[in-house]
């Protein structure tokens, strides 16, 4: 046994790393390194400055040692500030966005590196940090107090397995203030130790389970870095379409849960659907599509009584790893969905024993009840049908007795009032519409975050025709949106507000989640963007635009001009292109269908980019030197 002396010291930790960097990697290669190494020479610059001493490195995170908690955090603020600067330059071709962590504590000297519980701390400080901010100890804000000109937010005191330690939210502006629960650990806090102490001994080498075998990329969307898990949808065995509800509730909530851990990836459910109706078999499953675990499910109700068999499947080995039976009564529902929720994590994390990510949509927001009658009312809105529409209202009105002042059901207001425009139920469509904006700006008010009511204050704009409030939206839009639904109608805004790179990438952030998604507005405002970022760069390619056009003419949507949309976009691409033969094939075939698109529409209906009136102009003339009908 050896006999060398540990050296310990007390050491000012700080850590940062890059928000969401795989998926910039995914999106943009060579122009995140590039980015990264612009960033971090603008950290190591700062470093110098205020004497810090960079001691590990993980590629896209960073830990460093301060002389003073001082130093630490003023280089935290300057170098925030700095990649603020940065990211609103023109020239910035990817804008990476970083937390930070600082603590001080007590540390293991090991060569040039720092271990122990200090380094760790400050390691789940940085994991609960927002976007661009900084969030620090108590011992780290009792030693800046009074020395800085810093505000900050008390977040109370959090604990992570063994270790317990009091969060500050270094304010650089007062919009990230926030509350957060603290009695229960989150899965950043957790994956972050794990990071932190892989870090410590050299190396990221995540391994799953016993095996440590690497999949292969492949065109579902999801990198290589990630295990992919597919739920499959939860079977009502319960004999009555009425309990169809719990199971939808909780697919919705096991999807949630699993998402929001950055080292899945889970398959929306869109695709659990689709391979359940095309009858995929496992094998097809793991070799085709790269899914690793499959999560079958079913429920059956008798009475205020619930019965939930689960099953998980390692395709990879082919075998069931956790099953398990539950048995719980309606007011149980929440505690019911965690139980589920950290048995599948803990299978499918190994060295993380108790992980649970708090649903905060259902836990925080609704009580058991109102939640329960939610997901009966989204089962009934998705039928989108008048019989749907009359249950939604009247579970949204029974829920407004137990729940008077929640301002969350002014969202599924919102949402009522919308279906009866888009059912046609409406008697004077102008007010329903206004209606919904105001309950949609009273959600916000409340919660600036509530991503479907950014997205629905977006889309109501546009119909309103306050367009520069909607195109406003965009940055808070990209902020808050991270399921498919949502980034369904970011895809609409950003394209018709002529933010082509947004859209697009909000489509493909769409399909990576869902690759077999069938949102048809989605894929005509994403064509328009493909088509408008070709329109606007020069030489003209609309080799994708075209590509992806004829895929959705093969569809052949039956509805809301879906078919003739993309005949108009198509006959454009093709004169563009230089084939004008094909161009007035097109619009000819377009101008003899029932619903054929005219100018008229064209403009009144705001289609394509109406704040980019130069491409608007020249697509209009096109069109119409192609025979484009006036009215």
């Amino acid at each position: 046994m050896s006999n060398v002396t540990i050296e310990r010291k007390i050491a000012v930790i700080f850590a940062t790393d890059v928000v969401g960097y795989s998926k910039h990697m995914e999106a943009d290669e060579n122009g995140t390194i590039h980015s990264l190494r612009a960033c971090e020479e603008i950290l190591q610059n700062l470093f110098t400055q205020y004497s810090g001493r960079l001691f590990n490195t993980g590629g896209d995170s960073f830990l460093a040692e301060f002389p003073s908690a001082v130093s630490a955090v003023e280089c935290a603020v300057e170098f925030q500030n700095a990649i603020q600067t940065r990211n609103a330059s023109e020239n910035t071709r990817v804008q990476l966005e970083f937390r930070i962590g600082i603590n001080s504590g007590d540390v293991v000297k090991e060569k040039n590196n720092l271990l122990g519980d200090g380094v760790n701390i400050a390691a789940r400080l940085e994991a609960l940090a927002q976007t661009n901010g900084i969030t620090i100890s108590k011992v780290i804000r009792d030693y800046v107090k009074g020395k800085t000109k810093y505000d900050f937010n008390d977040l109370g005191l959090q604990k992570v397995k063994q270790n317990e330690f009091h969060a500050f939210d270094l304010l650089l502006e007062t919009s990230q203030k926030r509350k957060i629960k603290s009695d229960r650990p989150s899965s950043r806090f957790l994956i972050a130790a794990l990071i932190a102490f892989l870090i410590a001994f050299g190396g990221l080498a995540f391994v799953y389970l016993a095996g440590n075998e690497k999949s292969s990329v492949v065109t579902s969307g999801f990198s290589d870095d990630k295990i992919a898990v597919l739920v499959m949808p939860f079977e009502n065995a319960s004999g009555s379409k009425d309990f169809d509800y719990v199971a939808n509730g909780l697919n919705t909530h096991i999807n949630t849960v699993l998402s929001k851990i950055d080292q899945l990836f889970v398959f929306e459910k869109s695709s659990a659907e689709f391979f359940q109706k095309n009858k995929i078999n496992f094998n097809e499953m793991n070799e085709k599509h790269n899914i690793r675990f499959v999560l079958e499910g079913s429920v059956q109700v008798a009475g205020v009584k619930t019965r939930v068999n689960v099953s998980l499947r390692d395709l990879l080995r082919n075998e069931v790893i956790f099953s398990d039976v539950l048995d719980y009564k309606d007011s149980d529902i929440f505690s019911v969905q965690d139980q589920l929720s950290d048995s599948i994590l803990v299978h499918l994390i190994p060295g993380v024993l108790s992980l649970t990510v708090d649903d905060a949509l259902t836990k925080e927001k609704f009580s058991p009840e109102v939640h329960v009658n939610r997901l009966k009312g989204r089962v009934a809105f998705d039928t989108f049908t008048i019989d749907g529409k009359l249950e939604y209202d009247r579970l949204l009105e029974l829920n407004r007795k137990l729940e008077p002042n929640n301002i969350y059901l002014d969202m599924d207001e919102a949402w009522s009032h919308m279906l009866n425009i888009w059912l046609g139920l409406s008697e004077n469509p102008e007010d329903d519409l206004n209606t919904a904006y105001q309950l949609t700006l009273r959600v916000l008010d409340g919660d600036q975050d509530f991503a479907y009511a950014v997205n629905l204050a977006a889309r109501i704009e546009r119909d309103l025709g306050y367009f520069g409030s909607s195109c406003d939206r965009l940055g808070a839009i990209k902020k808050v949106s991270r399921d498919a639904s949502n980034l369904d109608m970011a895809v609409d805004t950003a394209s018709f507000c002529g933010a082509f790179e947004e859209a697009i990438s909000f489509y493909e952030r769409v399909i990576a989640q869902a690759p077999h998604y069938s949102g048809a507005n989605t894929k005509r405002a994403y064509a328009w963007s493909l088509v408008q970022k070709a329109s606007s760069k020069s030489p003209n390619n609309f080799s994708a635009a075209k590509d992806f056009i004829k895929s959705q003419l093969a569809m052949k949507y039956e509805s809301k001009r879906m078919h003739e949309s993309f005949l108009v976009l198509l006959a454009y691409v093709e004169d563009k292109d230089g084939d004008k033969n094909s161009a007035s094939e097109y619009m000819d075939e377009q101008n003899g269908l029932k619903n054929a698109i005219t100018k008229k529409d064209i403009i009144n209906n705001n289609i394509g980019a109406p704040n980019i009136p130069g491409f608007r102009q020249e697509f209009i003339q096109t069109l119409v030197a192609l025979g484009l009908h006036q009215n």
